[in-house]
């Protein structure tokens, strides 16, 4: 359920192959998108409603390397628009530690987050941050019901939401592999 959960939302970052190829700039050949547009920025803005720029790190498996390319990627967007100005999400996270928030509540936040959030001092709020987490048992949680896949969708489209409006980039981290969160 979450794979169809955030099919919407992940599918504005992927462009699947198709027949018909564009010719962009320099003549290099481009994909166009089979989902709603022609971009990704066209895609989020229209699930959105907001214009944004974002791009989202994802792999196949786990272990590869996705925080330390966010960290270096993250960097570079930094230099580019400026410190502030370039936000940074893990929509699902899998491993997580308890964080306190200001308002004496626990939030539970993915563990790369905090090392993103902690080694370039951003002020985001946790919970927009990682608004997502399967801690043990959620599993179980999913197939008794629950678990709403509408909450979680707003938990993720909100915390992108205001993460997006409020810089000039954003960059997501992908989970830890194709499977996480596929029983929600």
């Amino acid at each position: 359920v979450i794979q169809d959960l955030l099919g919407e939302f992940l599918a504005s970052f992927y462009c699947p192959p198709c027949t018909k190829r564009k010719v962009g700039k320099g003549g290099r050949k481009r994909h166009r998108m089979s989902w709603k547009g022609t971009s990704t920025t066209a895609v989020i803005q229209d699930l959105l409603g907001v214009p944004v720029r974002a791009v989202m790190l994802a792999a196949t498996g786990q272990h590869t390397g996705k925080t330390t390319l966010s960290l270096g990627v993250f960097r570079g967007l930094v230099k580019r628009w400026g410190k502030g100005r370039v936000a940074y999400m893990k929509p699902l996270g899998q491993r997580y530690v308890d964080i306190t928030l200001p308002n004496g509540n626990v939030h539970k936040v993915d563990r790369d987050v905090e090392v993103v959030r902690r080694t370039f001092n951003l002020e985001s709020p946790w919970e927009h941050m990682s608004p997502v987490v399967f801690p043990p048992g959620y599993t179980r949680q999913c197939i008794d019901g629950k678990v709403s896949s509408d909450d979680l969708l707003s938990k993720i489209k909100d915390g992108f939401t205001s993460l997006a409006t409020k810089a000039d980039f954003t960059l997501l981290e992908g989970s830890g592999h194709m499977g996480v969160g596929s029983i929600a």
